[in-house]
């Protein structure tokens, strides 16, 4: 699977523009398509992989990290203008992904350290939530805990308050306290003790000593106290997380900015998780995962969506 993971990054690695553009307003006027074209109907196949329970059932579970409140477009959020129903950029990516597999879905909110370590039971089939496909596992993570090629490549950056002017880069955050989400991959890359890797590329920022880490359980409640509260009543003095989220917020009147040497400082990739379970494999459905996957990329449907939600196409890698 790993050969064939690699191949498909490598046919999705061309360069992003990193052109500043305006932000969309978050809307419903325009649903993005059923799905990809062109994808053959699955059939059975012997019982012994995941996918086959699954076309059995005629159902995806999606297990799914749902953002606490919907302000600067998270990824997964409950939207009160229809109801509280899901949505949010992953939520359509699972849709169309499902929808593909000729699967009805399912979504599961779930747990964020449940769905880091992959320790789900029964409860949900595959998993999303800004996960990192990396070749290191989460502590405590279930054995065979896989991933499909990314969907999304979100850049990285450093956002301060409007009025900081101490911090121009990664070197002015020495001795400073920085807050990143908690099981997120920002977490990992500030804590790992060895470089982290996809595929064995090294990936991962080059942080200097002495950086203090601030878990935090609300990115947004997070903007909106480096926004509005005054210095001394922070837990921290910066925040490490996806840049679009944080221009969103920038396009909506919070009182942050990019830190002008780290507003793009390397990316976030996400992919779909799927763990083993009751004696099935999951080489199968992985690879029919990565098909949708691909087939989306190519007809330019994940590009809408990204550039939907994030202005932007993100769905490759810099």
């Amino acid at each position: 699977m790993k050969k064939r993971l690699g191949l498909i990054l490598v046919i999705l690695g061309l360069a992003l523009g990193s052109a500043a553009c305006q932000l969309p307003a978050l809307t419903t006027a325009s649903p993005p398509p059923t799905t990809a074209e062109g994808l053959a109907r699955l059939q059975p196949g012997d019982g012994s992989d995941l996918l086959d329970q699954l076309l059995a059932s005629g159902t995806l579970r999606a297990g799914i990290h749902v953002w606490p409140t919907a302000e600067y477009a998270p990824p997964a959020f409950r939207d009160t203008a229809v109801g509280g129903a899901l949505n949010g950029f992953e939520v359509e990516t699972i849709r169309l992904v499902a929808a593909g597999l000729g699967l009805e879905l399912e979504l599961i909110e779930a747990d964020p350290q449940v769905l880091t370590q992959g320790t789900w039971g029964n409860q949900w089939d595959v998993g999303l939530g800004l996960l990192a496909p990396l070749d290191q596992p989460a502590p405590g993570a279930a054995p065979g805990l896989s991933y499909t090629i990314p969907y999304v490549y979100l850049p990285t950056g450093i956002a301060l308050a409007a009025a900081d002017n101490r911090i121009e880069g990664l070197d002015q955050l020495v001795g400073q306290r920085l807050g990143v989400l908690e099981q997120s991959l920002y977490q990992r890359q500030l804590t790992a003790s060895e470089p982290l890797t996809i595929q064995q590329q090294q990936f991962s920022l080059a942080f200097p000593a002495g950086i203090r880490p601030v878990p935090l359980s609300s990115l947004q409640r997070a903007i909106q106290s480096l926004s509005r509260a005054v210095p001394d009543e922070r837990q921290f003095d910066a925040l490490l997380g996806p840049t679009p989220i944080f221009e969103q917020a920038i396009g909506q009147g919070e009182r942050i900015k990019l830190a002008p040497e780290a507003k793009f400082i390397g990316f976030h990739p996400a992919a779909i998780a799927v763990v083993p379970r009751e004696g099935l494999a999951v080489e199968r459905l992985i690879s029919e995962l990565n098909r949708v996957l691909v087939a989306l990329q190519q007809q330019g449907i994940l590009a809408e969506l990204h550039l939907k939600w994030y202005g932007q196409d993100y769905s490759r890698p810099r």
